[in-house]
């Protein structure tokens, strides 16, 4: 059924490699094909949309909330827009009432295998116009033929900025996991792991350097585990990773381990990246739970430990 998805971004940053290049000549096309000054190829992720590509646009995330997108996902057609100051849905949105002014817009849902609508490829103008119905119809194949690249890509299970699992992903993968645990009777733990002071290095240094810690967290997160352990970013700068247990790694030992590799990854850097971590242990023989369940239960663990270490600051 389709719907908006809560998952995590996909969505690289400025820096373009050969892929998001792809993703550029769709929207150059989308352009061209509707005569407009700005196409995106949009993704809404969480309470964020973000832009896998652009052109004629220079932000890299909106609220969702603000978002034409987000109006685009809940259905299965197109929403075209032609005059948007006239439509009582988006005249008092910033984009119409400000700078870029947008006037048009057109959006060709993107889902995920069919499913879910995860994000729309985009037109917009300046001025109010109208499509042809076989601009609408060639808008609406490019649209297909983006779908197909980003489910054979995985993308819509991968997080861009980290190269990580994200929420979609993570989901995805979880149950076939846990049902290999319990068939190998194995026992498995969720960790989940929190950036404290994530919004200091954002201020402090700005959000070039946050994404830098992001993805040193990442790689530090991935030195840390096992390959064949599951690790992903949830959102923002929370983290997880789901690993079974024997005697050849504790779940005690992934947070010291994760610590001396940030020490290593971030000595050269302006910031220092601590975190909080709670676990959640699961026997084999245990009824299995959802994954929302024991996500909730790690973050709360993770919560205290927050919180105990604010308690143990303040009695200093």
């Amino acid at each position: 059924m389709n719907g908006v998805t809560t998952a995590e971004p996909l969505i690289s940053q400025s820096s373009q490699t050969a892929r998001e290049e792809t993703f550029v000549r769709f929207t150059r096309l989308a352009a061209f094909i509707a005569q407009t000054d700005i196409a995106t190829v949009s993704l809404i992720e969480g309470d964020k949309l973000y832009f896998k590509a652009q052109v004629g646009f220079d932000l890299e995330e909106i609220n969702a909330a603000d978002s034409f997108t987000i109006h685009t996902v809940q259905q299965l057609q197109p929403l075209i827009v032609n005059d948007l100051s006239k439509d009582a849905r988006f005249a008092d949105n910033p984009i119409v009432q400000a700078d870029p002014f947008i006037r048009f817009y057109a959006g060709f849902p993107i889902s995920v295998n069919g499913e879910q609508n995860i994000g729309a490829l985009c037109v917009m103008h300046g001025k109010p116009r109208h499509l042809t119905q076989e601009q609408i119809n060639a808008l609406s194949e490019l649209s297909r033929l983006l779908e197909l690249q980003i489910n054979h890509a995985d993308l819509a299970l991968t997080d861009d900025m980290t190269g990580l699992l994200n929420r979609r992903g993570f989901y995805a993968k979880t149950e076939s996991f846990i049902e290999r645990c319990i068939e190998n009777q194995e026992s498995y733990v969720l960790i989940y792991f929190d950036i404290d002071g994530f919004k200091t290095i954002n201020d402090q240094f700005g959000h070039s350097q946050g994404d830098l810690a992001l993805r040193l967290f990442a790689t530090a997160l991935r030195h840390s585990v096992r390959g064949s352990d599951l690790i992903a970013r949830l959102g923002g700068d929370e983290f997880c990773v789901l690993m079974t247990l024997n005697g050849l790694q504790r779940e005690v030992d992934i947070p010291a381990r994760l610590e001396q590799e940030l020490t290593h990854l971030a000595q050269n850097e302006q910031f220092t990246i601590h975190f909080s971590s709670g676990t959640i242990i699961r026997d084999p023989d245990v009824e299995q739970a959802p994954i929302d369940s024991l996500l909730n239960r790690a973050d709360q663990a993770m919560y205290q430990e927050k919180r105990r270490k604010k308690l143990e600051c303040k009695g200093k």
